[in-house]
């Protein structure tokens, strides 16, 4: 199914993903203890030295390996598919769910924008996997389980440490409710996983440092309504786009909820204490992420969908066909096969809107996997090693990072790491990126005629670039300007990007 969905789409799904690659590369050729990276010069990443993603660029170094590097890229993903989708059916089978190898490929068909998840060659992906694991060792199994699924989440992505707490959390609360049992060794496992996680990479010290620009300067800044050009999976995803991109999961999750719901008030009793810690810690778990989701920031997407998968099949196995049910059940044999049978029907259709999206209609294509390949190798050919190149946007930085890491670039990754940098350079860069800005730009947020700065002059002094990088397409006023002043040359243009030599 991975391969499928995988090889199927032409292009790579991600920007991100040729960063993380080219990243990987590089402990491939420096080997696994360099912490460096000189490649963003004005950014909170080089100024620490640290890498929040190393444990999975260390997975993707054999893939950096193949001379096809476009195609090492989606192996990854296949690969990363695999471990979560595996990590799923086991989950499954440690809980005895009925038809637990359906549900994994319930969580890859969850809904279109899901799917595309499972494409990307990002470390979100095994999050899903871990958390499950978490969560699943949590209600039942040794605190080494524990310890095994928190260090992978912190290894492998440390952006996202928060989910150990949140699982933990709400897993304990669940048990200590429920069967009175507080298992306090599993709480010191996951600590125990988290520190690993964090200080098994070269510069922990630095990890630590970026990861609080990355979580707690970050929510600061959201807080405060700074207009920081975030990527556009930082921002929450509104109920009427969740309720289109979801429809039939979210009616077989809120029927299963409510389900359960009427379930316990009538029958208080039945069923095993790790099956009800299990039932309600998913349920709890798939509403508190949805509302991260819907309030906070949609990079919550995948941690609902694999705790509200995990509900959603517990629930099914206890209340319409499991054996944890046969000597009490609340519904009658006719009434658990129709809904079994509309359960089914729902995912079924569920899968079809994929498929209809991702292979039928190709409606997930993305852009070209090799739109930035022409001016990264004019950059290779023509510019000097280690010149820096000033990126307009910073989105484009893993493209040309993955066709051109010979030279060194503005800024990337986030612009929170830019404006823990240096906020006035921050500035000056938003401004013409968001194209509020051509001839002069400002370094404060709001644009002041008394702090007004030549463009050039800020371009030249200020970022020390040889060459400017943009897109047309996207700033059409700003390449109006750099062809009028003679003091910018166009170089190269492709149709698509754009880049002029600083004179």
């Amino acid at each position: 199914m991975a391969a499928l969905f995988r090889l199927a789409a032409p292009n790579v799904s991600d920007p991100d993903s040729f960063y993380h690659f080219r990243h990987a590369a590089i402990y491939a050729e420096k080997g696994l203890t360099y912490a460096r990276f000189p490649w963003l010069v004005y950014s909170a990443v080089s100024r620490f030295s640290a890498d929040l993603a190393y444990g999975f660029h260390v997975l993707l170094i054999p893939f950096t390996l193949l001379r096809n590097e476009i195609l090492g890229i989606k192996l990854a993903a296949i690969l990363e598919t695999l471990i979560v989708l595996v990590l799923m059916y086991l989950v499954m089978r440690r809980h005895r769910i009925a038809c637990s190898g359906v549900w994994p490929f319930v969580l890859f068909l969850l809904g279109p924008p899901m799917t595309y998840t499972f494409l990307q060659t990002r470390p979100q992906t095994l999050t899903m996997g871990f958390s499950a694991l978490l969560l699943s060792f949590m209600v039942r199994g040794s605190a080494w389980g524990v310890l095994v699924a928190a260090f992978g989440i912190c290894f492998f992505h440390l952006n996202v440490f928060v989910v150990v707490p949140a699982v933990v959390l709400v897993a304990a609360l669940v048990r200590g409710c429920t069967s009175r049992t507080w298992e306090w060794r599993k709480w010191v496992a996951a600590l125990a996983g988290m520190v690993l996680g964090l200080a098994l990479r070269p510069n922990l010290i630095g990890a630590a440092k970026l990861e609080y620009v990355q979580f707690v300067v970050h929510e600061m800044v959201r807080g405060a309504r700074i207009p920081l050009l975030f990527g556009r999976e930082w921002f929450p995803l509104n109920l009427v786009d969740a309720t289109t991109a979801f429809t039939w999961f979210l009616l077989a999750w809120v029927g299963m909820a409510a389900l359960a719901l009427v379930t316990r008030c009538a029958r208080g009793a039945g069923k095993s204490a790790e099956d009800r810690a299990l039932l309600w810690s998913s349920l709890a778990l798939s509403v508190l992420f949805f509302a991260v989701m819907i309030h906070t920031t949609k990079r919550a997407t995948p941690l609902w969908a694999t705790f509200g998968v995990i509900f959603v099949a517990v629930a099914c196995s206890q209340f319409l066909w499991g054996r944890s049910v046969e000597r009490e059940r609340l519904l009658s044999a006719e009434t658990r096969l129709v809904a079994g049978c509309l359960l089914a029907a729902l995912l079924m259709v569920m899968a079809g809107g994929v498929v209809n999206d991702h292979l039928i209609h190709e409606k997930w294509v993305g852009r070209s996997s090799y739109r930035m390949w022409g001016a990264g190798q004019w950059l290779k050919e023509n510019a000097r090693p280690n010149d820096i190149v000033y990126n307009v946007s910073w989105g484009t930085f893993p493209e040309l990072f993955f066709w051109d890491p010979q030279n060194r670039y503005v800024s990337g990754l986030d612009p929170i790491f830019l404006f823990a940098y240096d906020k006035a350079l921050y500035w000056k860069t938003h401004h013409l990126q968001s194209g509020t800005a051509t001839s002069q730009t400002w370094p404060s947020m709001y644009m002041k005629p008394e702090e007004a700065e030549d463009t050039y002059t800020m371009v030249k002094r200020d970022l020390r670039a040889s060459h400017v990088v943009l897109e047309p397409s996207r700033r059409e006023k700003l390449e109006e300007y750099l062809e009028s002043d003679s003091r910018f040359e166009r170089t190269y243009d492709d149709g698509e990007v754009v880049v002029f030599a600083v004179r």
